[in-house]
């Protein structure tokens, strides 16, 4: 956060570099839980991901606990801005990242900030309400799929620990994670595209 009120446009030129990739594409793991979604299997995804690629699969049910690169907003005025709109602001003008649909005694109030999470920054989900949805979902769910994620990350990597007494919790990571020898945990340490593949073949027989 102290970075981008110091430097938005250095922040804008990184973000726009590695985290915003419009023409990326869903792949198998994506896909695959977007087909679950529809057969009733899967009932909602909880992401650390800020790209979009669930929804882009066809997922509806997306929380994005870290938020979103395609979006962005002033604080000032909530006025919402697409990245795109961004991305034309920046070659058109010199100070983009300040909001000119508001004013305020100073610009730093209407700098437009992209909608993701930032260290030292709440979003969406940082909210008490936030937490009782995802954890009334996790703790209603009769299967958690852990998937791609370290579960260093707090308070992301807590979710795992309020499933229900008896339920699976089945990791898909290269890596090791802190649940790996809990009770009622499966770990496959394959990619996810190709486990979600067995998975699905499995589950068509």
């Amino acid at each position: 956060m102290d970075y981008f009120y110091q430097h938005p446009d250095q922040f804008y030129l990184f973000a726009f570099d590695h985290l915003y990739h419009p023409a990326a594409e869903p792949n198998a793991g994506h896909r695959i839980l977007a087909k679950w979604e529809k057969e009733g299997r899967v009932t909602s995804i909880i992401t650390q991901n800020i790209d979009g690629l669930h929804q882009k699969a066809g997922n509806e049910h997306v929380i994005e606990f870290h938020g979103t690169m395609k979006t962005a907003t002033c604080p000032n005025c909530q006025t919402q801005y697409s990245a795109d709109e961004m991305v034309l602001r920046k070659s058109k003008m010199p100070d983009f990242y300040v909001c000119d649909k508001c004013q305020t005694g100073h610009p730093q109030e209407r700098y437009i900030k992209p909608d993701v999470v930032l260290f030292g920054d709440t979003g969406e989900w940082f909210t008490e309400a936030g937490f009782q949805t995802i954890l009334g979902q996790i703790e209603q769910a009769d299967c958690v799929l852990a998937l791609g994620s370290s579960l260093k990350v707090t308070p992301f990597s807590h979710f795992p620990e309020y499933r229900g007494a008896g339920v699976p919790l089945i990791i898909i990571n290269i890596g090791k994670t802190r649940y790996d020898f809990l009770n009622d945990t499966y770990v496959v340490r394959e990619s996810i595209g190709e486990s979600l593949i067995q998975i699905d073949n499995f589950l068509e027989r």
